[in-house]
């Protein structure tokens, strides 16, 4: 649950000192770090069960922490994007974050939820299609490989999904 930063003068000095940016925080809402995101927003740091965010405060501590979102999941650590807003999935839903969490509606979420392998969660990852405006999650579904997708198009807002076998993206 700790976030450590070396020092903004040298990159290889993480001992904090009164002469260095360099500090650690500790987490406050949740039991283990699942991802990170630097984004736009600030860093973004999801546990097992909340989302914050890391503000620049400046010296002597350098960063704070902001709970966003508790009471919210993230399937995998490669289930979020960013494209416009930050998108990820969760355990039983879809979320994006436009500086307030919210739930992404999805005609798919029931379908994508009941078929997915929870055992094998971590495999979940997403990538996207800029040019055609697509954020697509490929997910386990009885196997342990990743057989089944799931796509939104941001522009049209609309689901669609299908079976592929994929390992990367």
């Amino acid at each position: 649950m700790m976030v450590r930063w070396s020092s903004a003068s040298d990159l290889t000095i993480w001992t904090p000192d009164t002469d260095n940016s360099s500090g650690f925080l500790r987490i406050n809402s949740g039991s283990e770090i699942v991802t990170g995101l630097v984004s736009k927003r600030g860093v973004l740091v999801w546990t097992d069960n909340a989302l914050t965010v890391l503000v620049y405060t400046g010296a002597p501590y350098f960063f704070g922490q902001k709970l966003v979102s508790a009471n919210t999941s993230i399937i995998s650590p490669e289930a979020v994007i960013e494209i416009d807003e930050i998108t990820w999935m969760g355990s039983q839903t879809f979320y994006f974050y436009d500086g307030t969490v919210k739930t992404l509606p999805s005609t798919l979420r029931e379908h994508v939820f009941k078929n997915l392998n929870i055992a094998q969660r971590q495999k979940v990852f997403v990538d996207s299609n800029r040019g055609e405006s697509e954020i697509t999650w490929h997910y386990p579904t009885t196997g342990d490989e990743i057989s089944h997708y799931v796509t939104y198009n941001y522009l049209q807002k609309i689901w669609y999904g299908g079976t592929e076998v994929r390992t990367a993206a």
